[in-house]
């Protein structure tokens, strides 16, 4: 999966999430809206009042379907599980930065960093046509990421499976002269 792939993919993500989240914003008025039509029509008197009640339900029910797609969609995604997406590789990657976040989104220091906590551990890509990309990855690939360094980037959508560091050769006329 390329990088133009991963770009393409949290977009369209994102949509889904946000078509879901409109689907139930809007699908709830149409809920009561719906349940109002029947009222009304079953206090005139009129015989024909389940349509509105049919009409509220499966508005509401498709809302909820739309808005829990999205949801396990996002999720997913941001939890690297997509397991149908094939592996990719960026090669000279330059790592700006890496961080760790505690589960309220707050970054934590290296330092205090507690056995019985969940961590997510985040690194922060520069890729060789300039744009930028934050990656997720597991504790162990995590500290073999070098800050300021460049490598090769195994990934999976946005999680790194494995990242092999590349060091930069000197060259004989950067050497100090004697």
């Amino acid at each position: 999966m390329g990088v133009n792939k991963i770009f393409q993919e949290q977009r369209r993500l994102r949509f889904f999430v946000l078509g879901g989240i409109l689907s139930m914003v809007l699908s709830v008025p149409m809920f009561f809206a719906g349940g109002l039509v029947s009222a009304g029509a079953y206090a005139s008197g009129a015989s024909n009042n389940i349509a509105g009640v049919w009409l509220s339900v499966i508005m509401f029910l498709g809302g909820a379907v739309a808005l829990g797609y999205g949801l396990v969609k996002g999720l997913a995604y941001r939890d690297g599980v997509k397991a149908n997406a094939p592996q990719g590789v960026i090669n000279d990657a330059y790592i700006i930065g890496r961080y760790v976040l505690n589960m309220q989104n707050d970054i934590v220091d290296e330092g205090y960093l507690l056995d019985d906590l969940q961590y997510k551990y985040m690194v922060r890509v520069a890729m060789p046509d300039g744009r930028r990309l934050e990656m997720q990855t597991a504790e162990q690939v995590y500290f073999t990421v070098p800050e300021n360094g460049t490598g090769r980037i195994y990934h999976q959508g946005t999680w790194i499976t494995r990242f092999e560091f590349i060091p930069v050769v000197e060259r004989p006329y950067h050497a100090p002269r004697l």
